[in-house]
């Protein structure tokens, strides 16, 4: 059950891991598009008077895009919370499993120290009782 349970924490941050790389995904390809405009705007600037039309959409875009990119950065903190609470729950099925393990082994120790005593005792019983019936001849 112990496996199960740590299998599942695994699954868990796994998934957490991969929604902090999707959102970096977003958040780089936006930036990149961010730049990738202020560049075009750039270079085009002695052309804005022939396009105000061009001109007039990236000042209507960029907003949105900064308000886009602070939305993916406090969805981004909050997968990295995700991750980090998935992780410490991940951490603790992995310890209590390994204390189990570690009780276990313990365990089958005394019980194999426990059947050589019990052989032993036998040997020596016999070899007392041998030893009885020899001095008896």
């Amino acid at each position: 059950m112990q496996k199960r349970d740590t299998d599942a924490a695994r699954t868990r941050l796994a998934a957490c891991l991969a929604e902090e790389r999707r959102i970096e995904g977003q958040k780089d390809t936006l930036i990149a598009q961010m730049e990738e405009n202020r560049t075009l705007l750039g270079t085009m600037r002695e052309d804005v008077a022939q396009d105000p039309a061009l001109w007039n959409g990236y000042r209507h875009w960029l907003p949105l895009a900064q308000a886009e990119l602070e939305r993916l950065d406090e969805a981004l903190a909050q997968a990295e919370a995700e991750s980090a609470r998935a992780r410490a729950v991940l951490m603790g099925r992995v310890r209590e499993e390994e204390g189990t393990k570690t009780i276990l082994t313990h365990h089958q120790q005394k019980q194999a120290q426990h059947a050589q005593r019990q052989e032993q005792a036998m040997l020596d019983e016999r070899a007392q009782y041998h030893a009885l019936a020899y001095e008896e001849l």
